[in-house]
């Protein structure tokens, strides 16, 4: 079945039931329609039928990619975009897509899709047991061919919502929700009520210990406004060693634990 021939009945004569469960499968069935083969569309569905570097390192990602899919390893923290399999995205990305501007903007942008797809493909690999050394320098290739589809990637590089077309149309997301919030609130109260005992009210098993960072205070200062006006192309602030450490150590939660042996301690 196509997506082109999919439409709900449209014969009077049938009774509400039956109707309703077509209509059901319909929407089951454009749901998947929805979902777009990267490699389908412009530029990668072009470059897979080159006969250069440029098609050779295309069908190198596809033929990994049908790889990951087959073993079921497909790292879903950023997904790759449409047209241009050999980037991810996430929403952070996302977003800076609307206001980078100039060529230095758009070569960092791209080099952040690059990172993440180089970060989500290492998961998969491992995941995958496989191998590929030629990786970095065909999502270089790609990445350079295309560049004049610059407007077509900031049009494709949106994080999809993963929802259900079916059960936002048949109602099931809002009755589903309703038990989540229950169980979530009831997580919430209890949590609530833990925090909110005396210290000296609750059970010790071993001995309490605190951990908190070195040298850390109430006062601890936070960077300097003059390092947070310090800005990359993208206007992401960019903090030094020394500052992203003090940031750190300013924002770092204190622990209180019993400690009953050596199992209890962080990083046991």
């Amino acid at each position: 079945m196509t997506c082109a021939s999919l439409h709900p009945p449209i014969e009077s004569n049938r009774t509400v039931g039956p109707w309703l469960f077509q209509f059901a499968l319909v929407l089951f069935a454009l749901g998947g329609c929805a979902s777009v083969d990267p490699y389908s569309v412009p530029p990668m569905a072009v470059n897979l039928e080159r006969d250069d570097a440029v098609g050779y390192c295309a069908r190198l990602f596809a033929d990994i990619d049908r790889r990951v899919d087959a073993l079921g390893v497909r790292d879903a923290e950023s997904p790759r975009i449409a047209g241009f399999p050999y980037l991810r995205v996430d929403r952070f990305s996302a977003v800076l897509s609307e206001r980078i501007g100039g060529e230095a903007g758009q070569i960092a942008w791209r080099a952040r899709l690059q990172q993440l797809d180089e970060t989500a493909r290492a998961a998969e690999l491992a995941n995958a047991a496989l191998s590929i050394d030629d990786l970095a320098r065909c999502r270089a290739l790609l990445t350079a061919a295309d560049a004049s589809a610059a407007a077509d990637l900031r049009s494709a590089a949106k994080v999809p919502d993963n929802y259900s077309i079916a059960m936002r149309t048949l109602g099931l997301y809002p009755l589903t929700r309703l038990p989540f919030a229950a169980g979530i609130s009831r997580w919430q109260q209890d949590t609530r009520s833990v925090f909110a005992m005396p210290l000296a009210a609750l059970p010790v098993r071993g001995q309490l210990q605190r951990y908190a960072p070195a040298g850390r205070t109430a006062e601890t200062p936070g960077p300097s406004i003059d390092e947070w006006n310090t800005l990359d192309v993208l206007g992401i602030p960019v903090l030094g060693t020394a500052a992203m450490a003090t940031l750190l150590a300013r924002h770092a939660p204190v622990l209180e634990i019993d400690v009953a042996g050596v199992y209890d301690k962080p990083g046991s």
